[in-house]
């Protein structure tokens, strides 16, 4: 079949569709046009995927903390996204002082049990730092000051949190920010 033949037939086959004003041009601009998005996507993707963040920075956005080690009335310090994060295996003393705390004698009232997890009381995660001027409160440590209310004592300007991570006396008008975290087994938790 000749090139003229072959054309003829697109014409007819064209016009037996119903639309008779497509010509051979119409079908190479669709064509030349579909390259060129083809080929700018091509382009452009390696740009837009360089602003995805680094396969080391996805790595620090969570963290698994082991909580088995923790005995009842320790606290240990972990960093999560280069921040310090306080996690508490409270004493069922602890609990309650915190859980009995009347809300108007809180700066930021917020319930114990709006700070923990359901069936988790006695674990307590917060990020360690202090809510007035971004110093790491002490506490953590059984040697540090842990302030009037158990919790934690900021050196810097003497802010104190009580057993909940709420402030409770000092410059501070916040409570200690509690993460993102979740359960992943009774004695695991990741972070973020």
């Amino acid at each position: 079949m000749t090139e003229a033949a072959a054309a003829s037939n697109v014409r007819e086959a064209l016009t037996t569709v119903g639309n008779p004003d497509v010509t051979k041009r119409d079908f190479l601009k669709l064509l030349t046009g579909s390259a060129a998005a083809i080929g700018a996507g091509a382009l452009v993707w390696p740009f837009i995927d360089s602003m995805n963040p680094a396969r080391d920075t996805l790595a620090l956005s969570s963290i698994d903390v082991d909580l088995t080690p923790v005995v009842e009335g320790q606290a240990i310090t972990v960093v999560w996204r280069g921040k310090p994060v306080f996690v508490r295996n409270r004493t069922p003393e602890e609990i309650k002082a915190a859980e009995n705390t009347p809300m108007s004698q809180l700066k930021d009232p917020q319930k114990d049990s709006d700070r923990v997890k359901p069936g988790h009381d006695k674990w307590l995660i917060v990020i360690g730092i202090c809510t007035h001027l971004g110093c790491v409160p002490l506490g953590n440590k059984p040697t540090d000051p842990r302030g009037e209310f158990g919790g934690w004592f900021c050196p810097c300007h003497g802010s104190q949190y009580d057993t909940s991570g709420r402030i409770r006396l000092g410059p501070a008008p916040a409570n200690l920010a509690v993460p993102a975290y979740a359960f992943t087994t009774d004695t695991k938790i990741k972070i973020g």
